[in-house]
């Protein structure tokens, strides 16, 4: 799990389940999209802006996306329901 984290355009973090390459060479993600985000930390400023975030709830629905990921994350267990996510710096 720690290495199929990934935060879309639209701001979501997910799970990347596949990678689809459709007949007209478009190329699809598979992801299952966490439920909850939240910041770690808001002093100075946002953990999101930074995109570290707290994130709960794997959702159980596939969702399909046209490859749209702006980054890549390594998730960490913060405890047996929350992982924090961390954006890997060269993807920045």
């Amino acid at each position: 799990m720690p290495d199929s984290c990934v935060c879309l355009s639209d701001g979501c973090f997910g799970l990347v389940q596949n990678i689809v390459v459709c007949k007209d060479r478009l190329v699809k993600i598979v992801v299952k999209l966490f439920e909850h985000v939240s910041d770690m930390y808001a002093f100075p400023m946002r953990s999101s802006d930074l995109g570290t975030c707290v994130l709960k709830s794997l959702s159980s629905d596939l969702r399909s996306y046209i490859a749209d990921v702006i980054f890549k994350c390594v998730l960490l267990p913060l405890n047996d329901e929350q992982f924090a996510a961390f954006p890997l710096l060269h993807l920045l």
